[in-house]
């Protein structure tokens, strides 16, 4: 399992807790993923940011959530891992044509059809996770295909942060959290994502240690977006993966 920093068992400090939030609507009986959103927190931070999840799951731009639902797990000192927030970039596209071909041209290494990842991902269903494709077979490895790998357990370490802020989506500041996670594993070589909201217009690859955010990648107004890590490991591997990038603990420090 990758680990960059782990916290010593023996430090006597309080415990974090991991507090997700999922918000989904009913299609006719079908329920859709709407708005998710987790940080870590100490105890006395979790009734505000309980709060302010609930704001934000029931006012997503796409459409109202019929269901909101909750998670607080605590987390004890001595599990959680620690790294440091990527360093970030901004690629300016003047259309999505221009971001198409930046996207591909940064994957091109890494996988020998990236014009087949970059159909997976402006195609992607609405979904909560990340679509997990083989760099040696193009393939989709998720076992739930309508699911995806849902990245989850990390935060940011700050104690003193105010987590009010959670109420709204902070899309740079959240992404390169995540991507900050997700880049700790080795076999995790590359990260491209468009964000479903509509009003927002920008995207980011991570690759190479680096996260950059692309400018201009969909039109506003356009619902679509997904998310796709390209996998380098063994296929034996998949699984534990998997399992790391859903439910390690990570706390993400700021750069020195």
């Amino acid at each position: 399992m990758p680990t960059q920093s782990q916290t010593g068992a023996g430090e006597n400090r309080p415990d974090y807790f991991s507090v997700r939030m999922r918000a989904s609507a009913d299609h006719d009986g079908t329920t859709v993923h709407v708005s998710g959103a987790e940080t870590l927190v100490r105890e006395q931070a979790i009734g505000d940011c309980l709060t302010a999840l609930l704001t934000r799951g029931m006012s997503h731009p796409r459409e109202p959530a019929d269901s909101v639902v909750f998670s607080v797990d605590r987390i004890p000192e001595s599990a959680l891992q620690r790294t440091t927030r990527l360093p970030t970039h901004v690629y300016e596209c003047a259309d999505a044509v221009a971001a198409y071909d930046y996207y591909r041209d940064r994957i091109a290494a890494f996988v020998a059809d990236p014009d087949k990842v970059m159909r997976l991902l402006h195609n992607a269903p609405q979904m909560r996770g990340a679509m997990l494709i083989s760099c040696a077979t193009g393939e989709r490895l998720e076992p739930d295909a309508m699911r995806g790998v849902r990245v989850s357990t990390f935060g940011v370490a700050d104690d003193g942060a105010d987590v009010s802020i959670y109420a709204y989506k902070q899309h740079h500041n959240e992404a390169v959290v995540l991507a900050s996670k997700v880049a700790m594993h080795p076999d995790i070589v590359a990260e491209l994502c468009i964000s479903d909201d509509p009003d927002y217009t920008r995207g980011y690859v991570c690759a190479d240690g680096v996260y950059t955010t692309v400018t201009n990648v969909k039109q506003v107004g356009d619902p679509h977006g997904g998310r796709v890590m390209l996998y380098s490991g063994e296929p034996d591997d998949v699984t534990a993966c998997i399992e790391w990038l859903q439910h390690a603990p990570v706390l993400v420090e700021a750069r020195s």
